[in-house]
This record gives structure tokens, C-alpha cells and sequence, in this order.
């Protein structure tokens, strides 16, 4: 499962998840895509709790996708120096990444782009158990990324995603008999220590 974490129209992060998809199903992998523009997460968690506010059923919808995925590809501009607001309120109120791998790709339209990988390792594993992979990708001057320009840089960063994109199939292959094991799903240990 793919996310596209930023809260506007036409975005990079779009273009680059998009790419990534591509990417990924060439390697005979299925994908999904999760747009936190068309589908909004509230930042006001109480909304899910509200019937008839849609939240639920946007929750529902990225949650059931969520345990259906084998991996995670998580896709933020940098905002502030944080990944985004939206990706933040989804790993708060979805379920469904527990002892799963995911991939971290930060992009920045200028030389900027590190800080929301540093973020989401810290503050968003904790109650979703998801299982970050020791390789991410930060793409700076994400514009110029992904295209058909040669440059060293476009060259280094296309052969960088593929090593990445390879890495987190492996991880999720190699991480799926872990998810067997029912001692990891007790209640009593739900949430992060």
C-alpha cells in the first residue's frame, strides 16, 4: 500500500507515489494507493467518533486497505520539519500496519527533505507497530526527479529507489511467517510501551 501524503491537488508526492507504484508492480507486485488529498483524514479525531461525519468510513476504507497490504510505502512533503499533518492523523486513527515492513520517502522541492523521515521513525511506530526498514529515500528537488533528464543525480536517485523498492519487497516476504504467530496480537499488549 502506497501513501500519498500530501493534503494538495497535483502534488509531487502524487507524481513520485505514482512512480513508485509503477515501479513496484513491474516487479509483478500488486499495489494500492491511498491519496490523503482525495481522501482526507480530519485532524480533529473526534469526527470518527461522530456517525454521519464520512470520517468513519474514510478510517474504515484506509484501515481495511492497511490489512490487506503486505508493506507500506509512505510518501510526505516535509512540512515544517515534520511529515505531514495528514499522514500523522492517519497512523493516529487507522490500524492495520503491525509487524509489517514500510518504506519512508520524504521529498522536498528544495534541498530541504530529511526531518519527516526522522519523525515518522520516531513518533508513529509506537501504537501502529509498523516496522520501518533501515533504507528510506529522501528526494530533494523532487521537480527534476523521475524523468527523462540523465543527470548523475536522476541516475544515482533512480538506482537508490530501485535498491529501496527491492529492499521493502524483501523485508515484506521475509516478514510474513512473523505475522502468524497469534502471541503478537494480544490485547493486553496492544498499544506501544
Amino acid at each position: 500500500m502506497l501513501v500519498s501524503g500530501s493534503s494538495r491537488s497535483n502534488s509531487q508526492s502524487r507524481r513520485v507515489t505514482d512512480e513508485l507504484a509503477r515501479r513496484i508492480e513491474n516487479r509483478q507486485v500488486e499495489t494500492s494507493t491511498v491519496d490523503l488529498f482525495e481522501t482526507p483524514i480530519s485532524t480533529v479525531l473526534d469526527d470518527i467518533h461522530t456517525e454521519g461525519s464520512g470520517e468513519g468510513e474514510i478510517v474504515a476504507n484506509i484501515t481495511s486497505e492497511a490489512e490487506s497490504a503486505d508493506g507500506f510505502v509512505i510518501v510526505t512533503p516535509e512540512w515544517g520539519g515534520m511529515a505531514t499533518p495528514a499522514v500523522k492523523a492517519m497512523f493516529a486513527v487507522t490500524t492495520g500496519y503491525a509487524h509489517k515492513p514500510g518504506l519512508i520517502v520524504s521529498v522536498s522541492a528544495s534541498l530541504n527533505g530529511s526531518y519527516p523521515v526522522s519523525d515518522l521513525r520516531m513518533s508513529s511506530y509506537k501504537n501502529t507497530k509498523i516496522v520501518y526498514i533501515p533504507d528510506h529515500l529522501v528526494l530533494r528537488n523532487v521537480a527534476s526527479l523521475y524523468g527523462d533528464a540523465e543527470s548523475s543525480e536522476s541516475k544515482y536517485i533512480n538506482e537508490r529507489t530501485d535498491f529501496s523498492i527491492d529492499a521493502l519487497i524483501a523485508y515484506a516476504a521475509a516478514m510474513a511467517p512473523i505475522r502468524d504467530e497469534e502471541f503478537l496480537y494480544q490485547e493486553k499488549y496492544g498499544f506501544g510501551m
